[in-house]
């Protein structure tokens, strides 16, 4: 006599499930559609998930320091202005604890001395732009970033160094100029350098909070994959290190920052420091600072790259 089993009937959406990619999409959507119900997506927006350091001297903003320091022994008083931006071109952000943002920076770093009662001189313009792609996971902010710094040379660069220059040079300076005008060549003290770098860089910061302070400690490094003039070509790496705090009391906190970083082009390791206050409006989403700041090193504007400066200014910053 013969037995028949009969087969248990079975579903055919565990086969579905088993024969294809099904099962991952169902984990995906599981996961996807109660993150999604509480995250954010932003486009073009000016509040940016990743905020570069304070003092570091190539951060985008808009702002303006009265500067002095020693100039061929003399001691000079200048304006630095920058005019810069960061802007979040696309944000995902899951309860400002997850989140990931592609941005777009740039940046004109402007150095003028003052000429007469109506007029400055400008001295060195730096221009930036960058693409940085940041990562939020909690307090701690990873952003990896393309940059593009070309540096330039103001008229008024030949005429400070005129300026500073003594009687008897000035003779012999106008007897050579009289001598290459002949032959169509206009001679000035100053040259222009062509300077131009691209590099990646990347920034690891973490945040906390000691009793009423917040801080901000970060590790930056970065790689110049491309260099005008190549004669520094071999020195293309820098590494920093900085540290910001805050003391929050509503519209107004004390504040500093600083930044430490080594810098292979110019075999110098720079120290920038910022100390003031930070005025935070009710009425707009920018925040304004008024500081003391200082740099002890090597110049990183691309015209004067690698000069001795020490430099107390003072300034105001809105970010």
């Amino acid at each position: 006599m013969k037995i028949k089993f009969l087969k248990k009937k079975q579903s055919i959406l565990p086969d579905l499930i088993k024969g294809s990619k099904m099962k991952y999409l169902l984990i995906f959507l599981l996961i996807s559609i109660p993150l999604s119900a509480q995250a954010e997506w932003s486009f073009l927006n000016h509040s940016t998930l990743f905020n570069n350091p304070l003092a570091y001297p190539r951060s985008p903003s808009l702002g303006l320091s009265i500067n002095t320091s020693i100039y061929q022994n003399k001691r000079l008083f200048y304006f630095d202005a920058v005019i810069g931006k960061s802007l979040s071109l696309i944000c995902y952000d899951y309860q400002q604890t997850l989140g990931i943002e592609l941005g777009l920076e740039g940046g004109a770093w402007l150095t003028l001395i003052q000429k007469d009662s109506t007029s400055f001189l400008l001295l060195t313009e730096d221009y930036l732009i960058a693409i940085p792609l940041s990562f939020r996971l909690n307090n701690f902010i990873f952003t990896i970033k393309w940059n593009h710094i070309s540096a330039h040379m103001g008229d008024g660069m030949g005429e400070l160094m005129e300026k500073k220059t003594s009687k008897k040079e000035k003779e012999t300076l106008e007897f050579y100029r009289n001598f290459a005008k002949s032959y169509d060549i206009n001679l000035s003290l100053a040259q222009p350098i062509l300077y131009s770098r691209d590099f990646v860089s990347s920034l690891f910061s973490y945040q906390y909070a000691i009793k009423s302070i917040q801080c901000r400690s970060y590790l930056h490094l970065g790689y110049i994959y491309k260099l005008v003039p190549e004669e520094v070509w071999n020195k293309n790496h820098y590494i920093g290190v900085g540290t910001e705090f805050k003391i929050w009391n509503d519209q107004i906190s004390p504040y500093g920052a600083i930044d430490i970083t080594w810098n292979q082009d110019t075999e110098s390791t720079d120290i920038s420091t910022q100390l003031g206050f930070l005025f935070k409006p009710t009425w707009n989403t920018h925040s304004l600072f008024i500081n003391l700041n200082t740099f002890n090193g090597k110049e990183r504007k691309g015209q004067l790259l690698g000069s001795n400066l020490n430099r107390v200014g003072i300034g105001l910053m809105i970010r």
